[in-house]
């Protein structure tokens, strides 16, 4: 009897231990992409980027363009019985030529535009992050999730922080830029 009056003491107080200890843990959550998105850097940054694949997608289409073309020099000169077969074979070596670097572009704007986007948003979700550091602090959170793709089951609205970052966010980027020292 005494062990088992032991036992339920043991197990009561690690029990209020448990309690008390996620009692002391506050956990809040963000939706980094709505803040993201409702920035004004990060109309900016898509702007650019934007602008940066329009110019590889117009030298694409000039390719293509070109392509075509001699696509069709190369029919002309087949169907014409005169045209010496080596000819032929430079009109080929030179379809496949513009082939290559057609490929070579697309490749090349994968990877500058890929490489551009980090540049451009990592410094937006970097400021994100801090905010979310300070708005966690202020507020008393050990642990903000984010809940962009909303996996998060249960979401008390009292927890979200999307807002008061998304509104900070935005105040800071009105804030006019600090003048140089000594100016």
């Amino acid at each position: 009897m005494k062990n088992i009056m032991n036992l339920l003491l043991v197990t009561g107080l690690f029990a209020g231990a448990a309690l008390q200890s996620s009692a002391q843990t506050k956990m809040g959550y963000i939706n980094r992409q709505a803040v993201v998105d409702s920035l004004p850097a990060y109309d900016s940054a898509m702007a650019t980027l934007q602008r940066a694949a329009e110019y590889y997608d117009q030298t694409l289409a000039d390719n293509q363009e070109e392509y075509q073309k001699l696509g069709a020099q190369y029919q002309d000169m087949a169907q014409n019985p005169a045209t010496p077969k080596t000819r032929l074979e430079l009109k080929i070596k030179e379809i496949q030529d513009l082939e290559e670097r057609m490929r070579a572009i697309q490749e090349k704007r994968q990877e500058e535009l890929q490489q551009m986007q980090y540049d451009l948003l990592k410094p937006i979700s970097d400021a994100v992050n801090k905010m979310t550091e300070t708005v966690a602090k202020e507020r008393g959170y050990n642990y903000v999730f984010d809940n962009t793709n909303q996996s998060l089951v249960v979401m008390p609205k009292s927890d979200d922080l999307t807002d008061t970052v998304r509104a900070r966010m935005i105040a800071e980027s009105k804030k006019p830029a600090p003048k140089p020292a000594g100016k």
